[in-house]
């Protein structure tokens, strides 16, 4: 089976835990909220430049952005 290069799923990290040590870019980490946020909220979500767009039906629109702090 072959694997996304950089993307680690909770299995391969539970397994990995005590000597890994990996960095997740500001893209991988958004596209991981996406992925969590459509199990629980029927909206529809795009991908922009900004951030992840969330628009709801009843009008509501969120922008959710990642930066990386130090």
């Amino acid at each position: 089976m072959r694997k996304k290069q950089g993307h680690l799923f909770v299995t391969e990290m539970d397994s990995a835990r005590e000597r890994l040590c990996f960095k997740v870019d500001e893209k991988s980490l958004l596209l991981d909220f996406k992925a969590l946020l459509k199990d629980y909220y029927a909206a529809t979500f795009n991908n922009g430049e900004d951030g992840l767009c969330i628009a709801f039906d009843n009008g509501q629109k969120f922008l959710l952005s990642v930066k990386e702090i130090t």
